[in-house]
This record gives C-alpha cells, structure tokens and sequence, in this order.
C-alpha cells in the first residue's frame, strides 16, 4: 500500500464522519472518527482533524469524560500549532 492510498483513505473516512456529522448523527459520526483514530495514528492532519471533531461529537451527546480525553491527547501531541490550541479551548469551555 503506498502513501496516496493510505492519505485518501484517512480522508475519506474523516469526510464520512463529517457528513455523518452535518446530519446530526452523532454515534454514526463518533465510529467514523474512531476508525481514523485507530488507523491512521500517523497521518497527522486526519488524525488530528477527526479528533478534533470526535471530541465535538461527544460534547454534542453530553459525554464530557471522552471529550476531555480526545482533547488532551490533542493537546499533549501538538501544543504548538492550531490543533493543540483549538483543543486547550475546548478544554476549558467543558463542564467540570
């Protein structure tokens, strides 16, 4: 498998959660995003992105524990760029 073909998978499977997300199918959305989660660690951007948006998906569904988690990982792996700011934000706006 070369490089384009893992690049277009995570982005598909990212796009897939997006859509999933825009309809308001949260859980839907939520195993669109793990899948990115879980198979493409080192594809930064989608990785990133999908965790981004799970940790929105489990705010949606009131499931704080999990967006807290999905944050800090963000936050930890890129405390320098948008990512790892984005998700200090999130952070802080989410119930204690």
């Amino acid at each position: 498998v070369n490089t384009n073909d893992i690049m277009l998978s995570a982005e598909a499977q990212y796009s897939i959660g997006e859509l999933w997300m825009r309809e308001k199918q949260y859980e839907q959305a939520i195993q669109s995003f793990n899948l990115v989660r879980e198979k493409f660690v080192g594809i930064d951007d989608w990785y990133s992105l999908a965790l981004l948006n799970l940790g929105e998906c489990y705010e949606q569904i009131n499931d704080f524990h999990n967006a807290r988690e999905v944050y800090q990982i963000l936050e930890a792996t890129r405390p320098d760029d948008d990512f790892g700011k984005t998700s200090k934000r999130r952070l802080k706006r989410l119930p204690k």
